[in-house]
């Protein structure tokens, strides 16, 4: 009896979304194909290295690269586009009651889904770490860089399969699921980039002065995966709650956590550069909370309405919190102030503590508020385009107008740019003004003056146009504060 209560427990904890995904990624096709397809490239390409061996007797170094390669593609193809492909049909609309009509929470059936996408990665895995190892016999590489690059693999599975997740969420949009894919890849190659290569991070030939950036790297990846996680449960979640409070509530707390590790590393370091990494990654996510913006609602539910608190400062803090267009611009607007602020005050704080001029920052702080201010005037433009056109298409999604904003502030300038290179091969005739409504004409050191003013003179433009419906918004807010009271008090 004992024994049986304790294995009734163990399968009341057990979620059952993990019992079901992992089911059906095992009787599914695709794992079969992956399977055999990493066998079959990992036994090829170690005939050739060995073939090459015999002459260089140095091709471990390759071999292990390419079992890299093979190791990526196969947890990302046959594990996360799999799990996002099962989930895509479950969010179909036939099947939508159903997922709300169950008892269990958004969270837990994320998390149930990520979980057991982790399982069947570490099964790819276990068909590529005996390969692994043999690298090291072909010489050219040592056992700890195998392990280290082992490590960091597994580590970027995380946000890698959350990613796939989160495009799951976005059901059969194809049009949101290649902006989804253009943003995690923006996000994890410029945030993880700086911590593998700028710090001297373990590198092919040798470990190097790797534990930091390790430390750095597992950080940044679970922040990473948090991230998408939170997006992904916010989409879930009911129309009618504040669906983006928890996201928002991570991005804090996530915020300040890292301030803390990234000052603790500077002082380890003696050098500013952490503190201009955590400004780059708090910054990508506060472009990207606000260029999806015109994908929230734009009227409060009255759910939301009725959790909120007395008093003027915390009601102001509910409505950063709370879901809504302009909560998430106003929200992406005051943590870019205090990324900002914050990276001005270590800078000069540094300077004047240990009395050298470490590197300038204003670059830095002028390219990152320019493209801010670039993203803040397109979900502008968006809304507006989305309260003209919601009569007649009620239907359509707010990131519709931001693609529309954005392919014609950015991608149009560029393939014109391109066209014009074809026709006057050798010229060098560029025109760099093309770029004056887009964040690419940072890239132009020349220009980046000229950028910085088109860009606040079009985010002061944005938020003109905009004052009185953020005025509206804050003041419906706090309009329905007397029947909060009334209403939980007849409850």
């Amino acid at each position: 009896m004992r024994l049986s209560g304790i294995i009734n427990k163990i399968d009341d904890l057990i979620n059952p979304i993990v019992v079901k995904e992992i089911r059906q990624s095992i009787n599914s096709r695709t794992i079969y194909a992956i399977i055999i397809g990493v066998l079959l490239l990992e036994l090829g390409g170690l005939l050739i290295f060995m073939s090459d061996g015999i002459r260089e007797r140095n091709s471990g170094q390759g071999y292990f690269v390419m079992l890299l390669v093979i190791l990526m593609l196969g947890y990302f193809l046959g594990v996360g586009m799999s799990a996002a492909g099962r989930f895509a049909n479950e969010r179909d609309k036939s099947s939508m009651d159903l997922m709300h009509a169950t008892v269990l929470s958004p969270y837990s059936i994320i998390w149930g889904k990520i979980f057991s996408s982790m399982v069947m990665v570490v099964f790819i895995f276990s068909l590529c770490v005996p390969f692994m190892c043999v690298s090291y016999f072909l010489q050219g590489i040592d056992i700890v860089t195998i392990l280290s690059w082992c490590y960091i693999s597994f580590v970027i599975a995380l946000p890698t399969v959350t990613g796939c997740l989160l495009l799951g969420t976005l059901g059969s949009s194809k049009g949101m699921r290649g902006l989804i894919i253009f943003v995690i890849v923006f996000i994890l190659w410029t945030g993880i980039s700086p911590l593998l290569f700028h710090y001297g991070g373990p590198t092919i030939s040798g470990l190097g002065d790797s534990l930091a950036t390790l430390i750095w790297t597992t950080f940044y990846c679970l922040a990473v995966s948090g991230l998408f996680y939170f997006f992904a449960v916010s989409i879930v979640s009911h129309v009618s709650s504040n669906r983006a409070f928890c996201l928002r509530y991570y991005i804090a707390v996530l915020w300040l956590a890292s301030l803390v590790i990234a000052a603790l590393y500077a002082l380890h370091m003696g050098s500013v550069d952490p503190f201009e990494i955590w400004f780059v990654q708090m910054s990508l996510i506060a472009v990207v909370i606000t260029g999806f913006a015109p994908a929230e609602r734009l009227v409060q539910s009255r759910r939301v309405l009725k959790s909120v608190p007395d008093g003027k400062w915390r009601r102001f803090v509910h409505f950063l919190f709370s879901s809504g267009a302009v909560n998430a611009i106003l929200f992406g607007v005051c943590m870019m102030l205090l990324n900002c602020g914050v990276l001005f005050l270590a800078t000069t704080c540094w300077n004047e503590i240990y009395g050298s001029s470490s590197k300038d920052t204003s670059e830095l702080l002028q390219i990152f508020s320019g493209i801010f201010a670039y993203i803040l005037f397109y979900s502008f433009f968006a809304i507006t385009l989305k309260l003209g056109f919601n009569r007649f298409f009620p239907n359509v999604n707010g990131m519709v107008y931001s693609l529309f904003v954005v392919g014609a502030c950015m991608l149009i300038p560029v393939v014109i740019e391109v066209l014009r290179s074809f026709d006057q091969i050798g010229s060098h005739s560029e025109s760099p003004y093309m770029f004056i409504l887009s964040p690419l004409i940072f890239t132009n050191d020349s220009m980046r003056s000229v950028g910085m003013i088109v860009s606040a003179a079009l985010a002061a433009l944005g938020l003109l146009l905009h004052f009185s419906l953020i005025k509206s918004s804050l003041k419906v807010h706090r309009r329905l504060m007397p029947e909060t009271v009334t209403v939980k008090e007849h409850e």
